[in-house]
């Protein structure tokens, strides 16, 4: 069962609610006023399908926010079963570089996104790796030297923020890169299982050589080196809880994204350099929404029945069957 998952049946059972675990779906059901609603694979009723199978296609909802004057990527869309690198630089000729490559269709924790690509010969090899196994891609503008955070909003009210952290190392003065990183990889798997490996790929390799360094480099004692530019925590990233107190501006724009979009739950990838003041004026951009967001990061502690956040998006099948709900817990007493 995923941990999203697992988060929402422990906190609906902490709420005393009527649920059943489902082998076939890896999930459960939640069953209130004489309906079935479905949680699995981090996935929950709250988005209709319209919704969900729109916010999945990276190029669409890039498209949708900026005909709303939302700020997102310069950004074009490329078949495989169109590509050659002379559409390829025709698609890319207003574009300044470096360049972003992701797969358009939505990937499981931002597997196969590729940050920071400095020129065409390079973006041209990437894309040709990934139509392997993905029929379109899209390329967009990197917006780098700014932070990453995760917005969480649910019925129009933002109710978590984390700030995700790309993978790094810190240099002892005697071990590799390589070597950290190996160290760090036994630590992160027990902290938490969600928690995946730092890996060494096309992303990382073009990251620690801006940084002048291979894996086989030995830094200086307590310098910090960065692996990837992406920060999903599928990629050895990292986050930390932080206040959802932000701008009155972003505010309004991000709950207007989530309106445009049609998600009542939804998570937004920003990044800028501070959300205290508006990220119009700061080259920030949403980079896409996640229509079943993870909701574990939002939690504090590793008790999944004290997510707060979960708690929170739990109750309101409460509020929306209220007689449902104490009837049910009748029958249980």
């Amino acid at each position: 069962m995923d941990y999203n998952t697992t988060t929402f049946l422990a906190s609906a059972r902490a709420l005393r609610m009527n649920v059943v675990e489902s082998e076939i779906i890896q999930g459960f059901i939640l069953k209130f006023g004489g309906h079935n609603y479905y949680f699995f694979d981090a996935a929950t009723p709250w988005n209709n399908s319209t919704s969900s199978l729109i916010a999945s296609n990276k190029f669409v909802v890039n498209r949708i926010l900026h005909e709303a004057q939302i700020p997102v990527a310069n950004a074009e869309m490329i078949e495989a079963k169109d590509y050659k690198i002379d559409i390829l630089i025709q698609k890319t000729k207003n574009m300044k570089f470096p360049l972003v490559v992701k797969p358009m269709l939505g990937t499981i924790r931002g597997s196969d996104v590729t940050c920071c690509i400095p020129n065409i010969d390079l973006l041209h090899q990437q894309c040709q790796t990934l139509f392997k196994t993905h029929h379109a891609l899209q390329i967009e503008e990197y917006h780098g030297n700014l932070k990453d955070y995760r917005i969480l909003i649910f019925k129009n009210k933002i109710i978590g923020v984390v700030e995700l952290i790309p993978a790094f190392v810190v240099g002892n003065g005697k071990d590799t890169i390589a070597t950290l990183v190996a160290i760090k990889n036994i630590k992160r798997k027990e902290i938490s299982h969600f928690l995946k490996p730092i890996v060494f790929d096309f992303e990382s390799t073009l990251c620690l050589e801006n940084q002048h360094y291979t894996k086989d480099s030995i830094p200086p004692k307590d310098k910090k080196v960065n692996i990837n530019y992406t920060c999903n925590l599928s990629r050895g990233g990292s986050y930390r809880v932080v206040s959802t107190n932000m701008c009155q501006e972003n505010r309004k724009l991000f709950i207007k994204a989530a309106k445009v979009l049609n998600l009542k739950l939804v998570g937004f990838d920003i990044v800028c350099q501070s959300l205290d003041s508006p990220i119009i004026n700061q080259n920030g951009i949403i980079i896409e929404a996640n229509y079943n967001p993870n909701i574990v990061i939002h939690r504090e502690g590793t008790d999944y029945s004290k997510n707060k956040i979960a708690l929170l998006i739990m109750r309101e099948f409460i509020y929306k069957h209220p007689l449902s709900y104490l009837c049910s817990l009748v029958f249980k007493s």
